[in-house]
Formats: structure tokens, sequence, C-alpha cells
């Protein structure tokens, strides 16, 4: 599991600077819903990375459909969860967030090797509300 940072200070917020929410339970983002990822990674395989944020819309996979793509012994369905699109997640874009609505419910994690944005092999996100419990007893040390 990859620490969770705490800042020296408080974030000032701004138009560009604001709070998001996270799930406030466990559970699956219905698919087919359309949600949203950003990062400053590669536009294409092997590519270089972009030198300005770029954002764009996916639509959430089912999980059992991307399990039967990745298998077992790469995908859990209880942790992870996948999303297809035009544009997506490439290198460099690891750890940037997709966001359903206003809540952040999942991280850049890994896909296909060799091709972005792969039907064979989709863009796969670890589930933020699989962690929930951990998130919370890291912050509880926090306060």
């Amino acid at each position: 599991q990859q620490p969770v940072i705490r800042l020296e200070k408080n974030v000032q917020l701004n138009d560009n600077i604001k709070w998001i929410s996270i799930p406030a339970e466990e559970g699956n983002i219905e698919a087919g819903s359309v949600c949203s990822i950003a990062g400053w990674g590669s536009l294409a395989a092997k590519g270089k990375g972009s030198n300005h944020l770029m954002e764009t819309d996916v639509k959430v996979m089912n999980n059992m459909e991307c399990e039967r793509k990745w298998g077992k012994e790469d995908f859990s369905t209880s942790q992870m969860m996948c999303v297809h699109g035009d544009g997506g997640s490439c290198d460099g874009d690891s750890g940037g967030p997709l966001v359903c609505g206003d809540t952040a419910v999942g991280v850049t994690s890994f896909g296909d090797p060799d091709r972005c944005n792969s039907l064979k092999l989709p863009e796969v996100y670890t589930k933020i509300s699989a962690y929930l419990s951990w998130i919370k007893d890291i912050i509880k040390k926090f306060n």
C-alpha cells in the first residue's frame, strides 16, 4: 500500500484548488457511468508526457467483464475497477484521479503496457471505496 501524504500547512483554496469528496461507503460505481480522468501522461503509448494537464471523459466498465479480460491474477473486483473511452490514461498518468460527479472514486493504476485505451486490456483504477477504513484510520492518527 502507498502512504497517505500529510501536508505541512493548509492548502489555500481558490478557483483552481478545491476540496473533493471521496465515497461515503464501499461499493461499485454503476457500469456505464460517465466519469472524468486527468493527468500529465503521454498521449500515446511510449510517447512523451503532456506539458499541460489533460482531461477526458470515460465510461465505467462492468467489473466482471474487466476481470475476464485481465484475469483473476491481475485484477481484483473488490479493489479495482476499469474504464474505457476514446481518450484515457497512459504512461505517466499513474496516481491521477478518476472522478464521478464530484467524488474521487479511483486512482489510476495500470493498463495495457503496449497500447493506451485498449479495450482488450482496459485501464485499471484502484477503487478508493475499498480503502475507506484504512484512510479513516490514517486520518484519525493525524488529528
